[in-house]
């Protein structure tokens, strides 16, 4: 089974997904900031400015800043309520609507009567934003804070800037522990630049879109159609069987981790394939990888589900988790990974995937599902069919 972020249509793009401007507490202005990352080689960036009162709640407009080979999303970093610990939540929230509504939150401090980080998580989702739980070492979560974020996609497992200015970069711990409580969540690595110091070009997301249309990169985020990287490439993860078979550039450790304690590897000197047996993760219900480079760089997968059984959605979403469809996929072997080497921005193996459906075909199968909801009235906004968007993220989004 390829993993989805590789058996679906289009080609990858790089993008930041946590980043500030002068607009909120960074240092360039917007114009500035697209102009780095472009000159840098991303093809999008999603700008994230604090909401909170301070900067009177910005949602930052860079619509200008879009071009033929440069888009962006529009988004903000959220601020309400306060975490065990007594400090103020920090949620990510990209593809928010323009007229997304502030909560309370005057400044960087929790105040009577504001929403709690839980309800503006809520929120975010059901205005059509990819929710993230941001820098959850840097801000000294506990289980029970993550736990209690049930809208989020994704974690943050890594940002460069809390990694170089405070040593707390990483957030694989909490993101494996919501996995083993059958969480469906990926995995992010950002910036979190603000251009105050080296903050910046250190961790980013591969999203796998058939065009770099903020609307289509949306979409891929949500359906977890990406990888995230320090430097390395990924070219191709599959499942088959009692084995894992990774391609990627050239790389010193390619390790696949699941629940608990569980995990395997392959060490070398440029390794750019690698089969793994699974026999130590026979029992764990979800997988994913990470291979390192020489230079102690990271890239990471998206969880793998194995034991659909144990699969469950997120407490309260009302979400149907998504199940990617296995009796789709053909299985790859060894010779396929090799022609997706090959290709590292565009993917022809012959994969047979429900993704490459016509759309009248994708409406067909997404509706025999078992459990799959009712498809909403008002896609035709957007390039193909999205059944598991809530109906007010079409109405209300301003791009």
């Amino acid at each position: 089974m390829l993993h989805p972020a590789f058996a679906a249509p289009g080609e990858f793009f790089r993008g930041n997904l946590h980043c500030h401007s002068n607009r909120s507490d960074g240092v360039l202005d917007p114009a500035e900031v697209c102009r780095r990352y472009k000159a840098e080689g991303y093809d999008f960036i999603a700008l994230t400015d604090h909401f909170v009162g301070r900067f009177d709640y910005p949602i930052t407009d860079t619509r200008d800043f879009r071009d033929a080979i440069f888009t962006t999303l529009p988004g903000a970093e959220l601020h309400s309520g306060a975490m065990e610990n007594g400090e103020l939540w920090h949620i990510l929230a990209v593809g928010l609507p323009a007229d997304f509504l502030p909560s309370h939150s005057p400044d960087f401090h929790p105040v009577e009567g504001q929403e709690t980080g839980p309800q503006i998580a809520r929120r975010a989702r059901e205005a059509g934003a990819f929710v993230t739980i941001a820098h959850p070492h840097w801000s000294g979560m506990t289980l029970s804070d993550a736990r209690s974020i049930e809208a989020a996609h994704a974690v943050e497992i890594y940002n460069h800037t809390c990694a170089v200015g405070t040593d707390r970069g990483e957030g694989g711990h909490v993101a494996d522990l919501l996995l083993t409580d059958g969480r469906d969540l990926n995995l992010i690595a950002t910036d979190d630049a603000h251009f105050a110091g080296p903050d910046h070009f250190g961790g980013w997301v591969m999203v796998k879109a058939e065009a770099n249309e903020p609307e289509l990169l949306l979409e891929a985020l949500i359906d977890g159609h990406f990888y995230s990287s320090q430097g390395p490439e990924l070219k191709a993860v599959a499942l088959n069987g009692g084995h894992i078979d990774v391609a990627c550039s050239p790389v010193s450790s390619v390790i696949v981790q699941g629940h608990g304690s569980a995990a395997t590897l392959q060490h070398g000197t440029a390794l750019t394939q690698a089969r793994i047996p699974l026999d130590r993760l026979k029992d764990s219900p979800w997988l994913r990888v990470t291979v390192i480079d020489r230079s102690g760089k990271r890239a990471w997968s998206n969880p793998i589900w194995r034991l659909r059984g144990s699969h469950r959605q997120p407490a309260g979403t009302g979400a149907t988790p998504r199940r990617f469809p296995l009796h789709k996929i053909r299985r790859t072997d060894l010779s396929e990974l090799d022609n997706l080497a090959g290709c590292p921005r565009r993917s022809n193996a012959p994969v047979q995937s429900v993704y490459r459906a016509s759309p009248a075909n994708r409406r067909s199968w997404l509706r025999s599902c078992p459990g799959a909801p009712a498809p909403v009235a008002s896609h035709r906004r957007w390039r193909g069919f999205h059944p598991r968007r809530a109906p007010s993220a079409y109405g209300s989004l301003r791009w």
